[in-house]
């Protein structure tokens, strides 16, 4: 489950983190520092943007941040900083003992959550049907989720917002090496759209150029061997887009 959080538009709840972040601290104390003519002193590492860490450590540091300022615990606490929530359920049965704890922790997902990425074996194993269109409405009805995106692999991707269905085709390739990481780089490209144009007033559009750049993204991934340290920049993404005449 992801949280994302447009910093141009922080409020007050969140300034303390925010200082946190570009400020230098008293490890022991957890005051800020001042400079002889009581000045703030800025961290170095720490830039306004985010923190200085490596990728796969990103998560970890946004939980020790929250749990140092006592931030963010639970979902009605970022709910109250406008956060956006986003969960991708990436059902893998082998990690679960039972398949119905692995549905029971979706469906909690599935509770919390204002973007849905998921997979079209997941809408099947939740509702036992491949009417992906049934599949969203279920989904809509029950939980009110405002963006939902399927993934349907060799079909390309829906995206079912308010009363909207957009569909994109998919980018299929030839050098397909391992497809490990195109769920999380279609994932990653949407959640970025989001960020960049938010959530509120989403047009059709708007969600074809979302989804097919998360999908020309996913399709790059899979031609290379690994995920998250092969992830092709936004430059090359829009450059094979343009290749394929889009």
């Amino acid at each position: 489950m992801a949280v994302l959080k447009h910093i141009k538009s922080r409020n007050a709840n969140y300034s303390d983190a925010l200082e946190y972040l570009l400020f230098q601290h008293d490890e022991k104390s957890g005051k800020v520092l001042y400079d002889d003519l009581c000045r703030k002193l800025l961290r170095e590492e720490y830039y306004i943007d985010g923190l200085n860490c490596e990728p796969m450590a990103f998560d970890v540091e946004c939980k020790r941040t929250n749990a140092n300022f006592h931030k963010n615990q639970k979902q009605k606490d970022t709910k109250s900083h406008h956060y956006i929530i986003s969960f991708d359920p990436n059902l893998r049965p082998p990690l679960w003992k039972s398949l119905d704890d692995a549905k029971a922790e979706i469906e909690y997902g599935l509770g919390k959550c204002d973007i849905l990425k998921i997979s079209d074996n997941e809408v099947e194993f939740l509702f036992g049907t491949t009417d992906y269109d049934k599949g969203a409405a279920l989904l809509k009805e029950k939980y009110n989720i405002p963006l939902i995106l399927i993934t349907l692999g060799k079909d390309g991707s829906r995206a079912y917002y308010k009363d909207m269905k957009v569909e994109a085709a998919p980018f299929l390739q030839e050098k397909t090496i391992e497809t490990t990481g195109a769920g999380d780089t279609f994932c990653a490209s949407s959640l970025n759209y989001v960020l960049e144009h938010g959530l509120d007033n989403l047009t059709e559009e708007n969600l074809k150029e979302l989804l097919t750049f998360a999908n020309a993204a996913a399709s790059l991934i899979t031609t290379r061997k690994g995920a998250l340290r092969v992830m092709s920049t936004k430059e090359e993404v829009l450059d094979f887009m343009k290749s394929r005449g889009c």
